[in-house]
């Protein structure tokens, strides 16, 4: 999360956030991940180079709504948009959004996946998916969540769930140091100062729950993993 410009989001999803998100801290965070993945998708976005993992995160196969628009670049505020309508229906908490942004970057690094059009919502969205899992103290997608997006399924997120943890190899482990990197960066594009930001950095005993966390359920989805079985020399 290198260089993101500091573009000013649109009215529209401007006003849609306020009159949805009933928390500063939430709206703030949205904000700041539209300018992160605006950025990030806008650099990358019209590499035409086919990848492995395009046919689990396309959208052209089976969007997710009819909003999808595989021929110009999201801006700011389409990205707040469709974050604002994940975060309102599962109520996540502004950590969710750190989060993510970290597991994104993971699975762009171990994957050498890159944005493109058809991919970055599903991309965006099962980062948040396995965010929500390790931060939130139960599982949080339900069927109010189906409303949002009508052409998805409950058989659909845990699909996309078990795929991105697959593509992660099931590293959902997170230092408390690596968070607070991703919450520095984000705070960063914030049009507001340090002392003004609403989400404050966690404290000793919510890096404790992090960690703790998150490496539970890292072990608890490599125990999952089906087991190569072993030939007899």
């Amino acid at each position: 999360m290198q260089n993101f410009h500091r573009e000013k989001s649109n009215s529209t999803a401007s006003l849609y956030i306020n009159s949805t998100m009933s928390a500063p801290v939430t709206k703030e965070i949205i904000q700041c991940m539209g300018r992160a993945l605006h950025f990030a998708i806008a650099e990358h976005v019209e590499d035409p180079t086919p990848h492995r993992l395009d046919h689990v995160f396309s959208e052209k196969h089976k969007p997710l709504d009819s909003n999808c628009n595989f021929n110009a670049i999201p801006t700011i505020g389409n990205i707040e948009y469709f974050l604002a309508l994940i975060f309102n229906a599962e109520q996540l908490s502004a950590e969710c959004g750190v989060m993510a942004m970290a597991y994104i970057e993971r699975l762009t690094e171990l994957t050498g996946l890159k944005f493109k059009l058809a991919t970055w919502r599903k991309i965006v969205l099962g980062a948040l998916i396995v965010a929500s899992k390790v931060w939130e103290d139960q599982a949080v997608w339900n069927v109010d969540f189906l409303s949002v997006f009508p052409n998805v399924n409950v058989r659909d997120l845990n699909r996309l769930e078990r795929q991105y943890l697959t593509a992660i190899q099931f590293m959902v482990s997170l230092k408390s140091s690596v968070y607070a990197r991703y919450y520095f960066e984000l705070r960063a594009l914030s049009d507001k100062d340090e002392n003004h930001f609403p989400l404050d950095p966690l404290d000793h005993e919510s890096q404790e729950k992090l960690e703790l966390r998150s490496k539970g359920i890292e072990e608890e989805e490599l125990a999952k993993r089906p087991k190569k079985s072993q030939s007899v020399c």
